[in-house]
């Protein structure tokens, strides 16, 4: 599938910015489920940007830099990208890190005894770290209510509060997920990305789910949200221990005050008379390890 993508976000101060450093995750990166065909990022005629380069992960990062005094900032990614199906297989992925890094524990995955009950009932009668996988998948999205949109009040904060509570958005999906693969000893990370939708419709958030390292296999996309692993209608973007490690738009400035992103525009759309890529040697070998593989083009 090709898909194009536009995705904008405005920052904005109550004082004037004299000088700011951004550094983004906001350009995808290359594998053998997705393919770089034209991406850009712009941030203003005065802003300066540096090239890109991967960190331990894999993920892209470009630094900017901008010289105020400014009020707002305005950066805009945008791009075409062609995918296939890999049924959530990661195959390709260039990182240095090592699996056993995502094992560790952060505070909005850290399991209480409902989590460890969770983990230890998907590991009967399961037979591998796949089948736990499968398993914590399924019975996650049976448990939990898809939710967007809560107050927030009422937004738990870690991955022990969304299941207690018995719903949550893609974000407590994923650490749920996360935290319940780690107590099985399996990795787990946090994934960020872009997903075409039929209707097309516009957002503000980039869509979120798992990924559980398997041996013998590699990294594996789950989005329990949703009960399926990661289609050609999923762009991956950036990962990390948890939600707030994987944030994509991080920066310091001098100057200003209650710097805050206060608009977001995230657009994905299926390019016009494009057809999805046919399938590469090798690519059956995959087919159903994700699960549910649904093309939602």
């Amino acid at each position: 599938m090709r898909l194009t993508i536009t995705h904008d976000v405005e920052l904005r101060t109550a004082q004037p910015i004299r000088s700011a450093v951004f550094s983004l995750r906001l350009q995808p990166g290359d594998f053998d489920g997705q393919r770089i065909v034209d991406w850009t990022i712009d941030g203003g005629e005065e802003a300066k940007l540096a090239e890109p380069f991967s960190n331990g992960s894999g993920d892209r990062i470009r630094s900017l830099t901008l010289a105020g005094p400014v009020e707002a900032v305005k950066i805009q990614a945008r791009g075409t990208v062609e995918t296939r199906d890999l049924a959530g297989v990661v195959k390709g992925w260039r990182e240095r890190a090592r699996p056993a890094v995502f094992l560790r524990r952060t505070k909005a995955t850290r399991a209480d005894a409902a989590i460890e009950a969770l983990a230890e009932a998907a590991a009967e009668p399961a037979s591998s770290g796949l089948d736990v996988a499968h398993r914590l998948k399924a019975v996650l999205r049976e448990r939990m209510i898809h939710e967007e949109g809560l107050p927030e009040e009422e937004k738990p904060h870690t991955a022990a509060e969304a299941l207690g509570a018995g719903r949550g958005s893609l974000r407590d999906f994923a650490h749920i997920l996360i935290s319940a693969a780690r107590t099985r000893g399996l990795p787990a990370r946090y994934v960020l990305g872009y997903r075409h939708a039929e209707e097309e419709a516009e957002t503000e958030a980039l869509h979120a789910w798992a990924e559980i390292f398997i041996e013998g296999i590699g990294w594996i996309g789950f989005d329990a949200a949703n009960d399926l692993s990661p289609t050609d209608a999923y762009v991956r973007l950036c990962s990390g221990l948890d939600a707030a490690d994987a944030d994509p738009f991080r920066f310091a400035y001098k100057g200003g005050e209650g710097a805050a992103v206060v608009a977001a525009r995230l657009l994905v759309r299926r390019a016009e008379g494009a057809e999805t890529p046919s399938p590469t040697r090798g690519q059956g070998q995959f087919q159903g390890i994700g699960g549910q593989s649904q093309s939602q083009g």
